[in-house]
């Protein structure tokens, strides 16, 4: 995924598919039958670390609260929260601690794989409480996201904004989805910074002069793309690959080379 990122050598194209519609996203992954295969829900989700705070054993850090706050007799759910910044998670756990001081010691801002999210959504979803994981985006990128549907006319849509956003791009005559070459399949890119799209764009621009008029950016959420793969069996998904931000890329590179001093 690193790769597929940096190296814009590859020729960035276009594929064209149905459309992952803007929508105001929840931050609860469903409770229904898996479309895809969960082997690759499982590894098209692996190479994304975020942030939940846990102690060393990976035990997480739940509150429990009603499923209806309007009917207390619903039952419960415990509620974790997970972030797509460190930092941003960091911040939560200090606040934590100041006003629950009998947090213990050992929990801390860990990073663990999206897919390790989606395996105990499912493997506690049926249990009398069901973990459930809400997803914390990073403010600056709500606001792109939020511009970007503003500027799509979708004003109603960018006030009521809630989830991690995925910003895309179509392009061309066809108005087809931005893609790379990735090994020998073609890889549609969803990006969790906006940022990193721009940069995309501008490589795809290089390579087509006359782009820039057709280019069209769109958001989606990461709820939605989850959404979808458990719950669609569209083979445009599996093409969709996620590019991590800059600051989960350096966190990949770090750990990378910490295994490859380790022999790990």
């Amino acid at each position: 995924m690193i790769k597929s990122l940096v190296q814009w050598g590859s020729r960035v194209s276009l594929m064209g598919t149905l459309l992952l519609s803007p929508v105001v996203g929840v931050s609860l992954i469903p409770s229904v039958a898996v479309a895809i295969p969960e082997a690759q829900i499982q590894q098209k989700l692996s190479g994304i670390p975020v942030y939940a705070i846990s102690d060393e054993n990976g035990v997480l850090l739940t509150v429990s609260v009603p499923r209806d706050r309007e009917n207390p007799d619903s039952g419960r759910i415990s509620l974790t929260r997970v972030f797509i910044s460190a930092g941003d998670a960091e911040s939560f756990l200090a606040e934590v601690r100041q006003n629950n001081p009998e947090i213990p010691q050992g929990m801390d801002a860990r990073a663990i794989p999206l897919s390790e999210v989606y395996k105990l959504h499912q493997q506690y979803k049926d249990t009398e409480e069901p973990l459930i994981f809400e997803f914390q985006p990073k403010d600056e990128q709500v606001a792109q996201a939020r511009t970007v549907l503003q500027e799509a006319g979708e004003t109603e849509l960018a006030n009521q904004f809630r989830g991690v956003p995925l910003f895309m791009a179509k392009a061309g005559e066809d108005q087809g989805y931005l893609t790379i070459q990735n090994g020998d399949r073609q890889a549609v890119l969803a990006f969790f910074d906006h940022g990193d799209l721009e940069q995309a764009l501008a490589e795809y621009k290089k390579q087509n002069s006359d782009a820039s008029s057709q280019v069209v950016v769109q958001v989606t959420t990461l709820e939605r793309l989850m959404d979808l793969l458990i719950t669609e069996d569209d083979p445009f998904l599996q093409k969709v690959e996620l590019i991590p931000t800059p600051e989960a890329r350096g966190f990949l590179r770090q750990e990378m080379e910490r295994r490859r001093q380790s022999g790990n």
